[in-house]
């Protein structure tokens, strides 16, 4: 049933609100006849809602109760139907005892006739067994095999709770005999041409002569009935369904800017019966591909998306539970975006109506689209796939588009995201032919991430089409299988981008030029996130009074604990005031490093849109760019919605931290969505920093009569020989255009400012260049060998080739039992070597280990410490100002340190346990004789490449010296 009948006041009754549920453990509800009577242990539990609102954890069979007295309006003939706006999974109806009927689905409407089982005088009873699947078979069912986008049964970061429930509206309507079920509206833009399918139920036993009456009115509050036209009908027993053709003329478009609606009425009339009517609102509009690009009404647009899970507190994704879904909306459209995706699980109604309104292209999938069956999925235990998987994806499909396809912001329907080469797959490629009887009108996407790598199917198929389009990257007839990449495969036209974080140059220049040599790309999936902020979610959960044993409010609970506890054992309380300033201050710098990524994607003229990974902290993670509860990240909405200008400066330096006198290259591309016309524009840059200006240009560019997304306009290389300190390089357009952006703030550090070094170190597994380095510092540096070394001895040890060379371990212990001080300046040489490993002196002596960091990372905190003297800090460290000095490996599992100068914190992150860890990046132990310093920062690689590294090293020996000498004069 596509759209919900408008009938006269009274013939609907809501059955929302308040039922009884019970939890049925052993599954025996059925047997022991749980639907004729309200069980006395049921508990109250809203509808919508989900089952795991009031049994925190259950997954399995779950009944729902509700008495209601029949209080509808009716007339002679009427009919009782009752509909669910959904349940999630298997929904089992009875009425006052009697078996209603049966929907498997978990995301559209159904509905049951129950006019013969209803009680006209007195109480009903309306029983509802639902089933949400586990990993365990319950009545064949089994969680992975059906729709459930990525729910999981042990719950992880970035993945979806397992919930289920009856998770949309309820209601008790009066139809008459002969009744409309659903209407479809194709309008054609450059026609006019208004396309009408109403379908008919007639429940009269027997042909009857009907009045179809059509008509459609203007929305903008006139009330205009443009067309009206009635057409005389046979009306056959059953289903039936008849077609009319209205005229718009010079029909005004549905656009982004102008999201113009028209209504289209449908009354049926029969002898005897009531009228019964179903009014829709539709529009005029046309969304394909063309060229690689997209296009909206003959004109190009660059897309503008980002996706949501439509994750709620407490709820899971039951939209009617608060306005947070509806703000979802209203924050996109005000930061600029032009588009969402509801990845594997459909909007709700009333975002679609919104989407409608405020002019916002949704593209929509169903929860069958991603996980189902994980036979080809290498991440998932094999499950075996069966021609009912396959009804059940199709059917979920079919559904979803029957249910929106009135929509005119409904862009395009997505089959698949991330899905293997396997059945899954090829039930989605040959499904396009399915769905072109249900919907002809819109875009269809194949397989978002394109992870089948089977490129010669095409990516799109455009309205109208009956076949898969070669529309990106190297799509072809004869295009290779390639293999896994990034995580999307090198060439892929719908590309999937998940790059370590900080970015190296390589992942830069990546992201600037694909596209390059094929097809126009689709960034359908990138983005950098923050720390999820536990803290304030679960004070959010309090403040709203939601129990503490909730899965989503316990799982933040004891993130946030733990982290106290080791904010506290770590000694990090001078670092910031509260552990929730460091959350906060990684929400603010995530707004740098959206705005960076911004200038990346914007500035490559062969990507014809984006989508942004994520709209919120959907997951329990921290991907998005508001909360859970829905609160804008700091200074967000601005980084978000200058990236997505239509005009926009994209500004690189080649170093972000570099250094006095040596060569910097800065580099200026003019993104434009068509913003321009063709011709000559003047621009002037500046680069000032201290002292002011100390490099100026102006050039005038030219807009090409292909006006490419993205324009270069200058790059430069020259030294700056000004003093140490923050420069900005910044951008101005004198005539033609505003663009935002413009300024981009870099750091420049005098190597001959740093502080002094002398005296001798002792090293082991330092590479020449470094050693050389070293001595230029006014250090003498002699190798680590058998002797008695000095007293105030420093051991600088590195990645040495002999690393597991037990002689060289025992020396070390030595040394330090002498009262030596060893700096680990490398974390390298504790990776996979137990030798390593089993010689530190401690209790616990953990692990070194790499962790994959990229939309989920970790941040570094620098406590206020001498080893981080002349740098950025205390607290998080800066990206921009770190770069490849911040590593992918930490120390785990060790004492506590003497100090802590530097630790990292994850929360939210989908490769952690229960989404939460700390680690140990830069500390400080002591033994009865010496100490020992840790270090996971990329140091030694990138010493006279980023001043951060230097001075982190020079920091290091001279604090150890200090130290040392404290020690001998204590």
């Amino acid at each position: 049933m596509t759209m919900t009948a408008t009938s006269q006041n009274g013939y609907i009754l809501s059955l929302n609100g308040t039922w009884k549920l019970l939890v049925d453990r052993e599954n025996k509800g059925i047997e022991e006849r749980w639907f004729e009577s309200i069980r006395s242990e049921a508990q109250p539990a809203p509808v919508p809602g989900v089952i795991q609102q009031i049994f925190p954890g259950y997954h399995g069979v779950a009944w729902y109760w509700r008495s209601f007295h029949d209080g509808c309006a009716h007339f002679p003939g009427d009919r009782s139907i009752v509909r669910f706006g959904a349940v999630d999974y298997l929904a089992d109806v009875w009425i006052n005892g009697q078996h209603a009927g049966s929907f498997e689905g978990g995301e559209t409407p159904f509905e049951f006739d129950i006019t013969d089982l209803l009680v006209a005088e007195g109480e009903n009873l309306l029983a509802v067994r639902v089933l949400n699947p586990t990993n365990e078979p319950i009545d064949g069912i089994v969680l992975g095999q059906v729709p459930h986008r990525n729910k999981n049964e042990v719950p992880s970061a970035g993945g979806d709770f397992n919930h289920g429930g009856i998770k949309e509206h309820v209601d008790l309507r009066k139809v008459p005999a002969v009744y409309l079920t659903d209407v479809f509206v194709q309008p054609e833009m450059n026609s006019g041409i208004v396309r009408i399918t109403a379908a008919v139920r007639n429940c009269l036993g027997a042909v009857t002569e009907g009045v179809l009456h059509y008509s459609v009115t203007r929305t903008n509050g006139s009330g205009d009935v443009i067309q009206a036209e009635r057409d005389i009908v046979n009306v056959v027993k059953g289903e039936s369904v008849h077609e009319w053709t209205l005229t718009i003329p010079n029909p005004r478009l549905w656009r982004l800017e102008d999201p113009y609606l028209y209504q289209a009425t449908i009354e049926i009339h029969t002898a005897g019966q009531r009228p019964h009517r179903q009014s829709v609102r539709f529009g005029f509009k046309d969304f394909r591909i063309m060229d690689g690009f997209f296009y909206l009404n003959g004109k190009r647009i660059f897309l503008k998306s980002t996706h949501t899970a439509n994750a709620t507190p407490v709820t899971m994704n039951v939209p009617s539970a608060s306005d947070h879904v509806r703000k979802d909306m209203l924050y996109l459209k005000a930061a600029g975006f032009n588009a969402v995706r509801f990845i594997a699980g459909v909007a709700s109604p009333e975002q679609l109506d919104l989407c409608d309104e405020i002019g916002l292209l949704v593209f929509q999938e169903t929860m069958a689209n991603w996980c189902l069956n994980f036979t080809s999925d290498p991440k998932y235990p094999n499950l075996p796939y069966s021609e009912e998987v396959g009804k059940r994806y199709d059917h979920s499909n079919i559904e979803m588009i029957k249910r929106d396809r009135n929509h005119p912001c409904i862009a395009a329907w997505s089959l698949l995201n991330e899905t293997y080469d396997g059945p899954v797959f090829e039930r989605a490629v040959a499904f396009l032919p399915i769905l072109r009887r249900y919907d002809a009108s819109r875009l269809v996407l194949l397989n978002s991430g394109r992870f089948d790598f089977r490129f010669s199917i095409g990516s799109a198929s455009n309205p109208g089409g009956e076949a898969w389009e070669y529309c990106w990257g190297i799509e072809a007839p004869d295009a290779p299988t390639l293999k896994f990449d990034r995580p999307s495969a090198d060439g892929c036209g719908e590309f999937h981008f998940y790059p370590p974080t900080p970015h190296s140059t390589e992942t830069k220049n990546f992201l600037r030029t694909m596209g390059n040599g094929t097809k126009p790309i689709f960034l359908s999936e990138y983005g950098i996130g923050s720390l999820f902020h536990v803290i304030n979610e679960w004070r959010h959960f309090e403040q709203a009074g939601a129990r503490s044993d909730l899965e989503d409010a316990s799982w933040v609970q004891e993130q946030s604990e733990a982290l106290y506890a080791d904010w506290k054992r770590l000694g990090l309380e001078d670092s910031y005031p509260f552990p929730e300033d460091m959350l906060r201050d990684s929400q603010r710098l995530n707004a740098r490093q959206r705005t960076f990524g911004f200038d990346l994607i914007r500035s490559n003229p062969r990507l014809c849109g984006y989508n942004l990974t994520g709209m919120l902290d959907h997951g329990m993670c921290g991907e998005g760019m508001w909360t859970l509860w829905r609160e804008w990240k700091p200074t967000m909405f601005d980084a978000v919605s200058d990236g997505f200008a239509p005009l926009r400066w994209c500004l690189f330096v080649d170093s972000m931290h570099g250094y006095c006198g040596r060569e910097i290259t800065i580099e200026a591309v003019l993104a434009t969505e068509d913003v321009l016309a063709p011709g000559e524009y003047p621009a002037r840059f500046k680069v000032y920093g201290p002292t002011g200006t100390v490099w100026e240009k102006a050039v005038s560019f030219t807009i090409p009569e292909s006006m490419p997304f993205a324009v270069p306009v200058i790059k430069e290389t020259f030294r700056i020989q000004g003093p140490q300190g923050s420069y900005t390089f910044a951008a101005n357009l004198e005539r033609g255009g505003a663009p935002s952006g413009g300024a981009l703030k870099f750091h420049i550090a005098d190597s001959n400012a740093y502080p002094s070094c002398k005296g001798q170190v002792t090293v082991w597994g330092i590479d020449q260049p470094v050693e050389e380095w070293l001595v230029e510092r006014g250090l003498n540096c002699v190798p680590l060998q058998a002797g008695k070394g000095l007293k105030k001895e420093i051991i600088v040890v590195g990645n040495p080739a002999d690393s597991s060379n037990e002689e060289k371990w025992k020396l070390l212990k030595k040394r330090m039992r002498n009262g030596a001080t060893v700096l680990f300046v490398s974390p390298m040489i504790f990776i996979d070597n137990e030798t390593a490993i089993d010689w530190l002196p401690l209790t616990n002596k953990g692990a070194c280990k790499s962790i994959k960091e990229s939309i989920y990372h970790k941040e570094c905190v620098a406590n206020r410490h001498a080893v981080f003297e002349g740098l950025q800090g205390p607290g998080i460290l800066d990206m921009d100002y770190y770069g490849q000095v911040i590593s992918h490996e930490v120390f785990l599992g060790q004492d506590t340190p003497y100090e802590t100068i530097c630790a990292g914190f994850n929360t939210g992150h989908y490769r952690i346990p229960r989404g939460y860890g700390s680690s140990l990046l830069i500390a400080h132990y002591k033994t009865e004789e010496g100490r020992f310093f840790l270090n996971a920062m990329n140091i030694l690689e990138q010493i006279d490449r980023n001043p951060a590294a230097d001075r982190l090293l020079l920091n290091l020996i001279r604090y150890a010296q200090a130290t040392i000498t404290e020690s001998v004069e204590g």
